[in-house]
């Protein structure tokens, strides 16, 4: 519980008063109360906690243990995904396109606009359109990496002359070390085109090095785009719930 318990604080600050945990001379109730914490606060943040309960968190079922944890890190790695955390996406509309537009996107579609606009930026022809099967051969990802790191960072284009995928892959993360960004996958996961990884890998790339330059003048609609905690946290249910249902989809058509 503890574990989880900085999880979910790191993914959503002071979300959990850690001195409310029991943590000495724990009985079977109060591990229980332990575990109904941890989950009452990961539906705080906007996780989907349908069918969860202390019992099967205390039983460790593996399927429904990882499927929390993995709405609980994919918050986290999208709350800096807004304007007030990086007024440069404004950079990323489109022709007759407002900010309000823009922000109504989910977080995969607007990463996936900042790959795009960062390989366009490079003068690569190839555009992303997916996680999975686009991001396979480490193509997109090399270019990304060197058109997203500072000047002195030494990242080069090294890993193109790989033709063999895996090890093309592993030259492509040595890159990303170099920028403090080789988290969530291996070789073998970009190879294969593990879609939750490879999109986790991407929002940590967005969240380090955005390469996004600040809007000139104050943000037209910026006003109208400010939430309450609640609305945030049906907007991060809702979105939780469509990624669920293309995931079973995904799975259902394999």
């Amino acid at each position: 519980i503890l574990l989880s318990s900085k999880i979910i604080n790191h993914s959503c600050p002071e979300t959990i008063d850690e001195r409310v945990i029991n943590k000495k001379n724990l009985t079977l109730y109060t591990k229980y109360e332990n575990l109904t914490l941890a989950l009452n606060s990961s539906s705080a943040i906007g996780c989907n906690i349908i069918n969860i309960d202390a019992h099967d968190l205390s039983k460790g079922k593996p399927h429904l243990v990882l499927g929390l944890l993995w709405q609980i890190i994919r918050i986290g790695l999208f709350n800096q995904i807004t304007l007030e955390n990086c007024p440069g996406l404004t950079a990323l509309l489109m022709d007759e396109e407002h900010i309000e537009d823009l922000m109504r996107l989910s977080p995969e579609a607007i990463l996936l606009r900042w790959v795009n606009y960062h390989l366009q930026r490079a003068g690569v022809a190839r555009r992303c359109n997916n996680f999975q099967g686009d991001i396979a051969d480490s193509e997109i990802y090399t270019h990304l990496l060197k058109q997203i790191a500072p000047s002195d960072a030494g990242i080069t284009l090294e890993a193109l002359r790989e033709s063999i995928h895996l090890e093309r892959a592993e030259l492509m993360l040595q890159q990303a070390a170099k920028l403090g960004c080789r988290s969530f996958v291996t070789p073998s996961d970009v190879v294969n085109g593990i879609y939750k990884l490879n999109l986790a890998f991407v929002a940590n790339l967005f969240n380090n090095h955005p390469s996004l330059d600040l809007p000139e003048g104050e943000i037209e609609g910026l006003e109208t785009l400010e939430e309450t905690r609640e609305e945030k946290t049906l907007r991060q249910l809702l979105q939780t719930l469509t990624e669920d249902y293309w995931a079973l989809k995904r799975l259902k058509e394999r």
